[in-house]
């Protein structure tokens, strides 16, 4: 992390001696107000939701010829569809490769990141991605065809929300995390060992489904991508679900920490000395696309 980030973590810690408990900060502000359509692949339209609480939610739609169906994206922290992971490129690519594959993308973000309204509330993030799922739910896109999940990382745990009441037709989870072991695994990586162990009895965990119960609720086509060297999702923490996949869940491990894992899966990578824009969606991914039933 940057040391921009971690004085901010730091700055955090000198001021939760003053709340009684407060959420991680799971989402960050990032991204652009306006969405430039010039950035995205031609005939990509605009989208907008509401949640439950009123807040507007904006997003695009990026089209597929000859659709197999669509995929819901469900982004990682200091991400925004306005200008990808962190600035990088790649997130076109992304989008293109899975039209490539006969897949049309929604994407939303969530609530005060990039063009969506509101403000960043980490709590807020079952609202928001049960949002995604219903205007999803209300297009052509959902009965046309296969309609995919792809979480990554903190988007993992917007699929969980969404998981616990809808089921799509397969789901993609790349770096997952996991409710039992975000907290202490994300206060130890930002504030170190000792720091963490002090910080966290003042954070709380968001209250949903653990990586285990969302993968047992569902039981259709299941692809998870997880990095050998992740302090999020370490191996020693994941769950049994994973270290015995089924014949509807594949799993695939990477030799990559958290955030290399997150910016392949959004098609950019890091080579040994800089890094560049991946040619095309993880092998493991393009074979569990083109295993789905047409």
């Amino acid at each position: 992390m940057t040391g921009t980030v971690r004085a901010s973590w730091l700055t955090t810690l000198a001021l939760i001696a003053l709340l009684p408990s407060c959420a991680l900060p799971l989402v960050s502000e990032v991204g652009r107000d306006e969405i430039d359509l010039a950035r995205f692949p031609a005939g990509t339209e605009r989208l907008a939701c509401e949640t439950e609480d009123a807040v507007t939610l904006r997003g695009v739609r990026v089209p597929a010829a000859d659709a197999r169906g669509v995929v819901l994206h469900l982004l990682p922290r200091d991400m925004s569809l306005t200008d990808g992971l962190r600035g990088l490129g790649g997130f076109r690519e992304t989008l293109e490769a899975l039209a490539a594959e006969g897949f049309a993308s929604v994407v939303f973000d969530y609530r005060g990141v990039g063009a969506s309204a509101g403000e960043v509330d980490a709590t807020a993030l079952e609202a928001d991605a049960r949002a995604m799922w219903r205007a999803l739910d209300s297009r052509p896109d959902a009965t046309a065809g296969t309609v995919i999940l792809r979480g990554c990382s903190l988007g993992s745990l917007a699929a969980s929300s969404i998981l616990a009441e809808a089921r799509p037709d397969a789901v993609v989870l790349a770096a997952p995390v996991d409710v039992d072991s975000l907290k202490g695994n994300a206060l130890a990586r930002e504030l170190g060992g000792f720091l963490g162990a002090v910080a966290s009895p003042f954070f709380r965990a968001p209250d949903l489904p653990t990586l285990s119960e969302s993968l047992e609720r569902f039981a259709g086509p299941t692809l998870v991508l997880l990095g050998e060297d992740d302090e999020l999702l370490p191996p020693e923490d994941w769950p049994e679900a994973l270290r015995e996949p089924g014949p509807e869940r594949r799993v695939a491990t990477f030799p990559l920490d958290h955030e290399s894992l997150a910016i392949r899966f959004y098609g950019f990578e890091y080579g040994e000395f800089s890094g560049r824009v991946a040619p095309s969606l993880l092998p493991a991914e393009l074979e569990f696309l083109r295993a789905l039933p047409r």
